[in-house]
C-alpha cells in the first residue's frame, strides 16, 4: 500500500496547527476547508457544521 503524499501534508499541517494551539477539530476543519478552497470544490467534506466553521474562522481572524 501507498502513501498519498497529499494526506501526509494535511496530517502535518494538522499537526502543526494544533501546536499553534487549535482544537484537533479545528485544524481538521481548517486543513479541509484549506483544501477544497484551493482545489476548485465548492463544498466542504465530512462533518463540518456551517456554525462551526463559521465560528472558527472568526476565532481564526481575531488576534490573541
Amino acid at each position: 500500500m501507498s502513501i498519498d503524499p497529499i494526506e501526509d501534508q494535511q496530517s502535518a499541517a494538522v499537526e502543526q496547527l494544533e501546536r499553534f494551539g487549535l482544537s484537533a477539530y479545528a485544524a481538521r476543519t481548517f486543513v479541509e476547508l484549506i483544501s477544497t478552497l484551493t482545489s476548485g470544490g465548492r463544498y466542504v467534506t465530512g462533518p463540518s457544521p456551517r456554525h462551526r466553521l463559521l465560528a472558527l474562522a472568526n476565532r481564526t481572524d481575531t488576534p490573541p
